[in-house]
């Protein structure tokens, strides 16, 4: 008796169906879609990154030329004029170590002290402009006093006055 292929395996003896070929033979050969579905799929491949990136960028909905000029604040931050306590720690750190902060050293250790603090606070653009200041604490002297000044006119601004 002469093997059987592996498509008679009932133990009647009978034949099942011989399993189908791939169609087109192998499947790395098959022909491309059809020139219409290969445009649909393309355009809306286009059209979801393009709705991603507007998405993205500017929101559903939102101005962007108001959104850039706006500061974003939480819904519970304090309004001008009023300082909540990490701020307030922040500033009267920054007015005790700025004018004794002279090497590059000393500086990037009073902004991180004060970046730390600022941080948790919620007083708009505090935590943004400390954030600068750590930024310039290994630039020129003069980019660190710019630095100093626009985060204590912040500080002034919110509330903040020098203890004493």
């Amino acid at each position: 008796m002469r093997p059987q292929p592996p498509w008679h395996s009932h133990a009647d003896g009978q034949p099942t169906e011989a399993p189908l070929p791939p169609p087109h033979g192998n499947p790395a050969s098959r022909p491309p879609p059809p020139r219409a579905t290969r445009f649909v799929l393309g355009g809306l491949a286009i059209g979801a990154i393009v709705v991603g990136i507007m998405y993205t960028v500017g929101g559903p909905g939102d101005d962007s030329a108001d959104a850039s000029s706006a500061p974003t604040t939480p819904p519970n931050a304090p309004s001008a004029g009023a300082l909540d306590s990490p701020a307030d720690r922040a500033c009267t750190r920054l007015a005790a170590g700025s004018a004794s902060a002279r090497t590059e050293d000393q500086r990037v250790e009073l902004a991180g002290l004060v970046t730390n603090r600022a941080l948790r606070s919620v007083t708009p653009r505090i935590a943004e402009r400390a954030a600068r200041l750590s930024s310039a604490a290994r630039g020129s002297d003069d980019t660190w006093r710019g630095a100093v000044d626009l985060l204590a006119g912040t500080c002034k601004t919110a509330g903040w006055s020098q203890p004493g």
